[in-house]
This record gives structure tokens, sequence and C-alpha cells, in this order.
């Protein structure tokens, strides 16, 4: 699971709309930009094997701090409390919708995760016992599945808002569905990269892209009460 992550965030700023939009793109990765960091860092550890599954090439032996049942609740935790107790706004019941709903966010990944992975989740330590379904086995029920959740949640996101003035504001939401879309086609059948380390660099630059792309788009749209 790669772009249905972002399916959450949309829905989620549909149901939330005061909460920034970065902050929801951020949150459904934020385990994956620590994953990442945490790979270059050797904290936690991947291997690339051409074929490993039928939709990647991710051998993901080593993730606990990230990736497990008990850091996904920890780490949503974390971002509940961030974003509640530094959110200016004095209106409590504000601060709490927007917290809650980045909280949900980032615990998403995880949810998300379940269905597609290899059993390579743990619920805790690393030496306990690993969850993952293993929907990454059949690559067209996966690209199916993702390109689904993309869709619907893209129709669910365009209830909440209209069009704004201009190019971006009229299309530039369509087309980054079209970019999600491309991607999610695209992927299982782009070539491996040469070592994990330009892999984590390659990802990163895109989940930022998508957070800064996604959030300029998102501000050309116009909300109730804006």
């Amino acid at each position: 699971m790669f772009i249905g992550h972002y399916s959450v965030a949309f829905a989620l700023k549909k149901a939330v709309p005061q909460t920034p939009f970065w902050s929801l793109l951020a949150g459904v990765q934020f385990v994956d930009f620590l994953f990442m960091l945490f790979i270059m860092l050797g904290i936690e550890h991947m291997r690339l094997i051409p074929g490993f599954t039928a939709s990647n090439p991710f051998d993901l032996y080593y993730m606990p701090y990230t990736h497990s049942l008990v850091a996904g609740i920890l780490w949503s935790v974390f971002a509940f409390l961030i974003f509640y107790f530094l959110n200016p706004s004095k209106n409590k019941s504000v601060r709490w919708k927007i917290a809650l709903a980045i909280s949900i966010s980032v615990i998403s990944h995880f949810i998300l995760d379940l269905p597609v992975h290899t059993p390579d989740l743990p619920v805790f330590f690393d030496s306990g016992i690993k969850l993952g379904f293993g929907m990454w086995n059949h690559l067209w029920l996966t690209v199916l599945i993702e390109a689904l959740l993309t869709v619907i949640s893209f129709v669910y996101y365009f209830r909440g808002s209209k069009s704004g003035e201009g190019i971006s504001g009229k299309w530039g939401m369509i087309l980054l569905g079209g970019f999600f879309l491309a991607l999610i086609f695209i992927n299982p059948f782009a070539p491996v990269p040469d070592n994990i380390y330009a892999f984590a660099i390659q990802a990163l630059v895109l989940y930022t892209l998508i957070c800064y792309l996604g959030h300029k788009l998102d501000a050309k749209r116009i909300y109730d009460g804006s």
C-alpha cells in the first residue's frame, strides 16, 4: 500500500475541513517517513529483492519502531498530543477534532498495511508475532483495491468543497487524482533502485512532494465559510 494510504487523508479533510491538509497527508505516511530515515540511520532494515512479492520487491524484515501495532498506537497518541496542545485556537472542540483527525491518519497506516503486507508487521517486539494477510502476492487485486480507495476518497473529498478560481482551483485536484492513479499502475513495474539508500531518499522526496502539492491545491478549494 502506497497511494492508497492517502485516501484516509482525503476522507478526513472532508470530515474535519479545519485540519491543515499537509498534516493529514504527512500523517498517513508518518511512519514511512520515519522508516526511511531509520533505514538510512541503520535503526530499522529492509531488503530490495526483485520478485519478493508480485507487487513489489520489499523484504521488510525489521521495523518494530515504526510499523508494529504498538508503535502505530504510540505514534498516533504522540500526534494527537502535539496537534492538540500546540494548536493556537482557543476553541477546545476544534482543537480536539483536528488532533483526533491527525491521530487517526497516523494509525490508519497500520490498518491499511495489514491486508497487503506479508507477515512482517510486529505486534510489539520484532521477535514476537508478525501480522500481514499478503495481498501483495496478488498484483491486480492490490492495484484494484488501491485504485478503488483512491477514487472513492477523491469523490468523497470533492463533496466537501467547491472548485476555486484558475486552472489549479478547477483542475488541480483532478490532475492530482490522475497522478495518483498513474502511480498505482506504474509502481509495480518500476525499476528497483540500485541500493536501499537511493530508495529511501526517493521515497522521502516523493512523500514530501505529495504533501506540498496536495496542501497547495487544497488551498485553492472553496470550503463553506472560507
